[in-house]
């Protein structure tokens, strides 16, 4: 591990307990009533498109939005900037 950068290791430590997070939050989901934008990449590698299938399930008394990006991977927070910042605007004006 120390060969291994900071971010890296935090990274992972991460995505170690990230399984047993996110069972926690299953029954939670109910409870979330503002508007949600789900935006992804659909050649993302890292978190799987078909997560956004989950979230339709789950959010089941909020306002969904959903923006896929066709030919876009995980870094769509620097490849669409632009869109995302619209939308985070679009909530802060609410």
């Amino acid at each position: 591990r120390w060969m291994v950068p900071t971010v890296w290791k935090v990274t992972n430590d991460e995505k170690l307990s990230h399984v047993e997070e996110l069972q926690k939050m299953v029954p939670l989901w109910p409870n979330i009533r503002i508007p949600c934008t789900y935006m992804y990449g659909k050649k993302d590698g890292i978190v799987p498109p078909v997560n956004v299938e989950f979230a339709k399930k789950m959010l089941v008394n909020a306002p969904l939005h959903i923006t896929a990006f066709p030919d876009e991977n995980h870094f769509i927070p620097w490849t669409q900037q632009d869109s995302i910042t619209r939308v985070i605007l679009s909530y802060l004006k609410r």
